[in-house]
Parts: structure tokens; sequence; C-alpha cells
């Protein structure tokens, strides 16, 4: 009810294309498919493990290695500034025109914490890409304000996520739209020592794409583990207890041989050293 067909076509014609040109310009080996949540078959790409079976973070690969080109091929036209944080959009009238535009960003450097001069950076263009606020709990902000019934949810956002970019665009007059379309992920790792931290590891889709079921604490499975991911989480909410010390509702994710083989040992050694 709320898509829009344009863009799901632009996605979806145009998504096999993106993949081909990782894979033939940057030779980034998509070619893992996985059947994941909400999806009829498999579509999901990923990298296989690297030549010591251990497991390859899909999007960081492809960040480091659009990274690494940048910098061997375009380092005389494209500039990657990190360490800084931009604080506002640069708005200004034109003269011949009457029409406000954006002709650049103000920031400030993180390091250099202790200072609060900022700096200014003009451009022809500025595209916003930043925006989301999973890790926005405070009282007055942009979760509260479109998704108050989230915010005693846990989330795998860092603690950037806050919805500075959604409010830069708002001060300058940008139109917000869909802003009460925050998705839940059903399944996070719980930390025995520290179960109520309300930022938890991503326990990846693949888990269950690869076999993995969810039972409740009587032991019983509620859900089609592969069903969309608003359905799961739902199931998970209605169907299971509060983990002893928290708020938050959590299933029991079991993995058989066969499941966790597929997944791949090293895989979950990954997850398993992290917590």
């Amino acid at each position: 009810g709320h898509t829009d067909t344009n863009l799901v076509l632009e996605l979806s014609s145009k998504s096999a294309s993106a993949v081909h040109w990782l894979m033939k310009k940057f030779n980034i080996p998509l070619t893992v498919l996985s059947h994941l949540g909400g999806h009829s078959a498999k579509r999901t790409h990923r990298a296989p493990p690297d030549e010591h079976g251990n497991p390859v973070p899909i999007g960081f690969l492809i960040m480091k290695t659009l990274k690494d080109y940048i910098d061997s091929t375009l380092s005389n036209q494209i500039t990657v500034r990190t360490g800084t944080t931009v604080t506002r959009l640069l708005q200004r009238t034109d003269f011949r025109t009457g029409v406000k535009c954006i002709y650049g960003v103000e920031y400030r450097i993180r390091a250099d914490s202790a200072s609060k001069e900022k700096e200014t950076l003009e451009a022809d263009a500025v595209i916003l890409t930043t925006g989301g606020f999973g890790c926005d709990r405070t009282n007055n902000g942009v979760m509260s304000k479109y998704r108050p019934d989230l915010l005693g949810f846990p989330t795998t956002c860092g603690d950037f996520a806050v919805g500075d970019g959604v409010l830069m665009g708002q001060e300058i007059g940008a139109e917000l739209v869909d802003m009460d379309k925050v998705q839940l992920h059903p399944t996070g790792f719980i930390d025995p020592k520290n179960p109520g931290n309300p930022t938890k590891f991503l326990a990846p889709e693949a888990i269950r794409g690869s076999g993995a079921i969810l039972v409740n604490q009587k032991g019983e499975r509620f859900v089609n583990e592969l069903d969309l991911r608003s359905v799961v989480s739902k199931g998970i909410i209605d169907n299971c207890a509060e983990y002893e010390g928290t708020n938050s509702k959590f299933a029991w994710c079991i993995m058989n041989k066969a499941t966790q083989f597929l997944f791949g040992d090293k895989v979950l050694d990954f997850y398993k050293d992290r917590l």
C-alpha cells in the first residue's frame, strides 16, 4: 500500500547490472547466493570465504575495494574526509532567480574535540546520504517523534545513528517522507554477561537462511523463519518471554549440524569470538 512502483521497478530491473558491475570492474566475487527473509528464491549475493576459510563481510569488502580504487586511481578527483562531522547545510538565495539553494556544508573535525571552530566546504551540489536514527533513545528525538513504540527496543545501529542528517535537511526546508517506516530486524545476539545492553551485535539473516529455526521458551516453533522481517519480529513479540533482567522478548535459535556446515564453522566462530 505504500510502495512507489517506479522505485520498485528501478531496483528490480537494475540490480543485476549493479552486481555485474561490481564483479566485472572490481573483481568482487559476489558468487554465493542466499535465500533470505521474504524472498521467493535465492537472490542475496555474498562473497565466499577466503583461502583460509574465514568469512568475508560483504559490506566491508565492497567498501574497502571501492575505497582502494579511489585512493589508487581517482585520488586527484575525489577526496575522502574521515573523522569529520557535518553540522549544517549552507543555504543562500540565488540573487538572479530568488530560489534558495544549497552551496556547501559546515563541518568540524572530530579528533579536535576541544576546539569549537568549524570549517566550511563549498560545492556545486550536495547529496545528503545520512539520516538513520535507530540509536536515538532521547525523549524528544526523531525516534520518539515518529515511532515512540520502538524506543524500548534494542538496536544494532552505532551511536552515530541519531537522525542528525534528517534534522539538517529539515532545518533548510527539506520535505520528510516515510519517517515511520522503521524496520525491526528479528534477530540480534544477546551477551549473557550484559543482556540489557541496548546495542546488540546483529545475528544475520543468513543463519535462518541456512536452516536455523526459532523456538520459544516452551521449545515450540512459532513462525516461518524466512517470512518477512516484520512477521518474524511480531512472532517473537507475541510468542516469547522476556530475557531475565531485561524488557526484551527473546527466542532460542537452533542450528543442526547441516545448518552449521551450510552457514560455515568459521563464520560461527567469527560471531562467537565477539560475544
